[in-house]
């Protein structure tokens, strides 16, 4: 019998498939740079991909537009710390 996966664990699959694999990421990340305002928008302009660290980088070196599993990837899933099925992003200050 084949195990069942509970609807958390199966959006941590879908998460960590897209997180790993290199065009669905930049794919993410790109979503992720249509939402934001202008300015943000233009921090990442001409964005470098860091595939490794899943993350784009902006053009002054200065910021990271980062995937993460979920806002807090090493605490568990709580209504603060929610699980969706294709991950986080945040920026953050390099």
């Amino acid at each position: 019998m084949k195990p069942t996966l509970t609807p958390l664990q199966s959006k941590e699959l879908k998460a960590n498939f897209i997180g790993n694999n290199k065009s669905l990421l930049l794919k993410r990340l790109k979503e992720s740079l249509s939402v934001m305002n202008n300015n943000g928008k233009k921090l990442f302009k001409n964005y470098s991909f860091d595939f490794p660290n899943k993350r784009l980088i902006s053009h002054c070196k200065h910021f990271s537009l980062q995937w993460q599993l979920r806002k807090y990837p090493n605490k568990p899933e709580n209504p603060l710390n929610q699980q969706t099925s294709s991950g986080s992003t945040c920026v953050n200050l390099l």
